[in-house]
């Protein structure tokens, strides 16, 4: 099928651009355009109220018209028409611009070329029809959703309204600018803009509709029901970015269905739930037509086993004479009022209870209508008391605390117990009718000050500390509470006061001796600064004459080692060696001094690394050993990296220097699950110890394997330290022979994986 002619206007004052573009377009076949040309505003606007075009293509620069105004009239002519504007100047916030004032297109003349001119003709004719069918699309949609029975809206993700209709409008008593951007929860009561965004915030969560039903209740008290359905729509990503929904007024039909149910359940909900038995029986024969749920409860029937008998047939009247009294008084008054009389239920249970009865006419029939208020928990209420009263009298007697029961207004003592009358040392009748201040009972009235204070304010007194006088003048410190109690119709306070004056007597010895502890730590600690300042001071003072010697002796050995024999050689290298020793002591006192001074450091170490570090350093010193390194990964920790690394460094080196004469050594470093805690550990196959030696271990200069291992004692004494100084701790496990493992925590190692 042949494409359709495509009919350009040209509204251009230049007659050679028009002739290039008529060239440019006569030369395309599919489609096929036909031009027609005008050289001013006014012969365009004139072809245009007499035409029809498909596309206008306009310069901005006319004799009789510039800028975009010359392309504003030409729109305001042809509002269907797709336009393209022209000009010389590359001017990207006029084409912005432009294309806002619904022009399709802007071109720059010399940058026009034949495709360019034709893909803009396309592109601007599609546009336009894009626009047009939009426009006309939202037209629809505002139509439809100003005419829609219901409300509808839409919502960013924040919840913010985008828009809303006339109904919605309508529902909420407001103009959509007034809550146009805003969110329920800005003008709506919370609990109500809680749930709404609580149904969005499924939506949006889920990606799919709901329907649901809300209940808006406005400010004023006004609630709507309606049935709403909730969606979600996308935005340009294709992620949910708005909810929408509509919403179906039902309020008047609520109300209309919960007033009829309101009014059908009115009878069955006062004849049901009434906490008594209730029956309607035909007065004739007696035979219940219904009865409420309670009396099925109470005589333990079913109500078909009820229905259509009488409560002679079922057995109910436990003593006929109650029938024979509630009968006499229906035929005597027409009515029974509150009779005492006893039920038997349908396992044989008695239920004592107050009978009344009256005639009532029910759709012209004529029923007898019977109440029985159950009294029996009454009844066994009334002799509960009794027997509690006994049991009441007996616990307060026996209660190993001072209780007492007085008057509100004077305070005088109406009962006391046993306990209190033994603690102060008065006599019942001293006590009965008397007050505490009467009988100088309170060593401190601001003690009672505090407590009427509490009283007054909260009803209740909770665990007073007070001093009391008894009777001999000795003094005790109690806990007193009180709170008022009613007892029948009167009401009194009740208080009860715990003795604690040995606790408090313990606990000043407690006291005591802390304080005393706390001296002798500070004395202690004062010792071990010195001793540790001690420490420092002579390793560091001897260091100097050392090096002195050291350097003597290899003076000597340059200078006149041949002069010398043998044995002067051997004490001048023994000599040497011992000065070689004596400084790795210094240097292993002053490392285990400062690991008493230095403050950790806290940063995340990699621990794992850090090992293999130290493993590396380890075999680059002694490649020809033979040593399986199990380290395992990801181990990091809380800590001072270069403290650390001396504890790894320590430890690794014990158990490299432990295996040295193994052929095949393993020295693994590792995360376990140790004393219910979680702890690194470092072990070795190498000789091992006895449990028993294992506290020396870490004690400075304790060594524990023989002389054929080199070593000054302090390696692990300072790894106890730094551990001790991150707040973690160490321990070691062995068995001679069979290697030993050094276990240690630091803070901080719930996370790590082992």
């Amino acid at each position: 099928m042949e494409a359709p002619t495509i009919k350009v206007l040209v509204i251009e004052d230049n007659p050679a651009h028009a002739a290039m573009i008529q060239e440019m377009l006569a030369e395309s076949r599919k489609p096929a355009f036909t031009v027609q040309h005008v050289r001013y505003l006014a012969e365009g606007l004139e072809q245009l109220s007499g035409s029809a075009f498909d596309v206008i293509l306009i310069d901005l620069g006319l004799p009789d018209s510039q800028g975009l105004e010359t392309a504003l009239a030409v729109r305001k002519q042809a509002t269907l028409t797709p336009i393209v504007v022209m000009t010389a100047l590359d001017d990207e916030d006029a084409a912005l611009k432009a294309l806002q004032l619904d022009i399709q297109d802007y071109l720059i003349k010399g940058e026009i070329t034949g495709n360019l001119l034709k893909r803009s003709i396309r592109y601007a004719m599609q546009r336009k029809q894009d626009t047009e069918a939009l426009r006309q699309s939202e037209q629809r949609f505002a139509s439809f959703m100003l005419n829609l029975p219901a409300a509808a809206w839409m919502k960013d993700r924040h919840g913010r309204y985008v828009y809303a209709n006339a109904q919605m409008e309508r529902v909420f008593s407001l103009p959509f600018s007034k809550f146009s951007g805003k969110t329920d929860g800005e003008f709506l009561p919370p609990e109500t803009a809680g749930s709404l965004r609580e149904n969005d915030e499924r939506v949006l969560a889920e990606g799919e509709s709901l329907q649901t039903i809300e209940v808006l209740r406005q400010a004023d008290g006004i609630e709507h029901h309606s049935v709403v359905g909730k969606f979600p729509i996308p935005g340009p990503d294709g992620q949910v970015a708005y909810v929408a929904g509509v919403a179906l007024d039902t309020t008047e039909q609520v109300k209309a269905v919960e007033a009829l149910q309101k009014s059908e359940r009115k009878f069955a909900k006062i004849f049901h739930a009434a906490p008594a038995l209730v029956g309607i029986s035909t007065p004739e024969e007696g035979r219940f037509i219904d009865v409420n749920d309670a009396t099925i409860q109470l005589l333990g029937y079913r109500r078909e086993e009820m229905i259509g008998r009488t409560a002679l047939e079922l057995n109910i009247w436990e003593d006929l004479s109650d029938r024979a009294r509630v009968l006499q008084a229906l035929e005597e008054k027409g009515s029974a009022k509150n009779i005492e009389v006893r039920l038997r239920g349908k396992n044989g249970q008695i239920l004592v209870g107050l009978f009344s009865a009256e005639y009532v006419d029910l759709d012209g029939d004529r029923y007898l209508l019977s109440l029985v208020r159950d009294i029996t928990e009454r009844k066994r209420a009334e002799e509960t008391l009794r027997k509690s009263e006994q049991k009441f009298a007996k616990v307060f007697n026996s209660v190993p605390a001072l209780v007492s029961i007085s008057t509100l207004k004077e305070g005088g003592f109406v009962e006391v117990n046993e306990t209190m009358l033994k603690m102060l040392g008065y006599r019942r009748e001293e006590m009965i009718g008397r007050t505490a201040m009467e009988l100088g009972i309170w060593n401190d009235l601001a003690d009672r000050a505090r407590i009427q204070q509490a009283l007054e304010e909260k009803g209740s007194a909770k665990n007073f500390e007070v001093r009391f006088r008894g009777k001999k003048g000795q003094s005790f410190v109690g806990l007193f509470s009180a709170e008022y109690v009613d007892f029948g119709n009167d009401r009194y306070m009740l208080s009860l006061v715990k003795d604690i004056t040995l606790t408090k007597q313990a606990q000043q010895e407690v006291e005591l001796l802390n304080t005393q502890l706390g001296a002798r730590a500070a004395e202690l600690e004062e010792a071990n600064r010195q001793l540790e300042a001690f420490n420092y001071a002579v390793a560091h003072d001897l260091r100097k004459p050392l090096s002195t010697i050291n350097g003597y002796c290899q003076i000597i050995r340059e200078a006149c080692g041949e002069r010398l024999d043998a044995e002067c050689r051997n004490y001048l290298q023994e000599a040497y060696d011992g000065t070689w020793r004596m400084s790795r002591l210094i240097d292993a006192l002053l490392r285990f001094s400062q690991a008493s001074r230095i403050e950790p450091r806290r940063e995340q170490v990699d621990f794992s690394s850090m090992a293999r570090a130290v493993a590396v350093d380890l075999q680059h010193a002694e490649p020809a050993r033979r040593v399986d390194f199990r380290i395992a990964e990801g181990i990091s920790v809380i800590g001072d990296t270069d403290l650390l690394r001396v504890v790894l460094a320590n430890l690794i080196g014990n158990a490299w220097k432990y295996t040295a004469k193994l052929e095949e050594a393993v020295i693994e470093f590792g995360v376990t699950r140790a004393r219910e805690e979680k702890a690194c550990f470092v072990r070795d196959n190498g000789p091992g110890f006895a449990m028993a030696d294992a506290e020396k271990l870490f004690i400075p200069f304790q060594r524990v394997a023989g002389k054929e291992f080199a070593g000054h004692g302090i390696g692990l004494a300072t790894v106890e330290r730094i551990i001790r100084r991150h707040g973690g701790r160490i321990w070691a496990a062995g068995e001679p022979g069979k290697g030993a493992t050094f276990y240690f925590t630091l803070p901080n190692m719930d996370k790590i994986p082992h």
